[in-house]
Order: C-alpha cells, then sequence, then structure tokens
C-alpha cells in the first residue's frame, strides 16, 4: 500500500493522524505543510457544504480540477477502505482475518484491527455512541470472519 497522510479511523476530519493511539495527532511539520493541511481542510469543508446543498465556495472547476488530481474529499474513509483492503489480502493470503498482535510484515494493520475492536467494544458498552465503524463496516469486517474478542490469537510473535 502507500502511505496514505491519514490512516486515522476516528471519524474526525484532520489529515495528519496518529496510529498508535486510534485517535486524531497533529503532527505539523512545517508551516508549508501546515497551511497546506489547512488548505485541504477547507477544500474538504466546502465540498461537505456542496453536497448538503449549501453555500459553498467550491466551484464546479475547481472540484473538478482536484478530483482530476485525485484530492481525496473523505480521508478517514479513504484510509479505512484501504486498511480494509488490506485485511481482505490478509484473510484471502492465510485463511482467517485474525492478524497478529505483532504482525511485521504490517504493523499498522495490526494496529488498526485493534482500533476496529475497540471502537466496537465502545459502541457495545454505551448505547448510542458513534464511532467511524458504521454497521455497514461491522458487516462487512463480519463477512471476513472477523474476531471482535480476542483473547488469544493464533499467531503469537515469535
Amino acid at each position: 500500500g502507500n502511505n496514505s497522510a491519514s490512516t486515522d479511523d476516528s471519524g474526525g476530519d484532520n489529515g495528519n493522524a496518529n496510529t498508535t493511539n486510534c485517535g486524531t495527532g497533529t503532527g505539523k511539520n512545517s508551516s508549508h505543510q501546515s497551511s497546506l493541511a489547512h488548505w485541504a481542510r477547507r477544500q474538504r469543508h466546502q465540498y461537505k457544504l456542496k453536497m448538503q446543498g449549501k453555500s459553498s465556495s467550491l466551484s464546479n472547476e475547481r472540484q473538478e480540477a482536484l478530483e482530476a488530481l485525485g484530492f481525496v474529499w473523505d480521508p478517514n474513509n479513504a484510509a479505512w477502505e484501504e486498511k480494509y483492503q488490506q485485511l481482505v489480502d490478509f484473510a484471502k493470503e492465510h485463511g482467517h482475518s485474525q492478524v497478529p498482535r505483532w504482525f511485521e510484515q504490517n504493523p499498522p494493520l495490526a494496529i488498526w484491527v485493534k482500533c476496529q475492536r475497540r471502537h466496537f467494544a465502545r459502541m457495545k458498552k454505551q448505547a448510542g455512541l458513534r464511532t467511524s465503524l458504521t454497521p455497514d463496516r461491522i458487516r462487512r469486517l463480519e463477512m471476513l470472519g472477523f474476531v471482535w474478542y480476542a483473547k488469544a490469537n493464533p499467531c503469537r510473535r515469535k
């Protein structure tokens, strides 16, 4: 896979993410990156307004130009889909979807799996809690045989 700028699955709107804590980080490296990230967030906000039929400064021409460049309107969803596809590939290769806690070939996938379980547990504990784990995502994970409560992983660290 590629090194996406956002691997956050929290549902937040931050382009810079920290995958180690299932949340949003603030990794600002330079004022240029910071201003670019701010600009991108503004474009995404204007896009969201436009999609809701509200007043937006995003012209059709700018939207089309950004899309022609591959601009991602929802980086959180794109990151979730990327990790989900990695899990699909893992399941095809290994015959199950239980990614080892220490998966040396893809540590971010192991962290992502842990985060999905954490979101699921929080949802079960607190009814009505909004997380990035939608009913459709739960269904898709369960179609892969996803284990929500993994006590003992079949693939232990060597």
